[in-house]
């Protein structure tokens, strides 16, 4: 074995290790060269794995002085956790195809739902290949809805 080839292999069995650690999600860092890619490797499959993920420090976040700027604009009645679309998006794209029933329920029986887990349940019912799982969700969805930017955001 090439040197090199021993050094990405070292390099890869740390950072599994490193990212089974991980709360509520795995990530796995790639270096090649000296950049670093971040993915999502785990499908999630409930919605506490979404909420840890969401909670989560290395999240990337708006600007501290976002909602207070653009509050008249969001005008939601919800706890704003201040994610980026761009993450929420990624989390979506996570969930295991199979659990994303299960997980807009359990968004509906949240007692504290936040802003950003509407904007998932309403991502989870519209990326379903299926027309008449995407209906039926939607539909339910759509109750949740108290922002502009629920609707902008969630697109079947």
């Amino acid at each position: 074995m090439l040197e090199q080839e021993k050094r990405n292999e070292i390099s890869f069995t740390t950072l599994s290790e490193t990212a089974n650690r991980e709360i509520g999600f795995a990530v796995l860092h790639f270096c090649i060269d000296i950049r670093c890619m971040v993915l999502y490797t785990v499908c999630m499959d409930n919605y506490e794995q979404i909420k840890s993920a969401l909670a989560s420090e290395n999240i990337k976040r708006v600007r501290s002085d976002f909602y207070s700027r653009h509050k008249a604009i969001i005008n939601s009645g919800y706890k704003l956790l201040g994610v980026c679309i761009p993450e929420i998006k990624k989390i979506v794209k996570s969930v295991d195809a199979s659990a994303r029933e299960k997980i807009i329920d359990e968004i509906f029986a949240d007692g504290e739902k936040t802003f950003e887990g509407v904007l998932i349940a309403g991502c989870l019912a519209a990326r379903k290949n299926d027309y008449d799982f995407t209906s039926r969700q939607l539909k339910r969805v759509i109750e949740l809805f108290d922002s502009w930017a629920h609707v902008d955001t969630v697109v079947p």
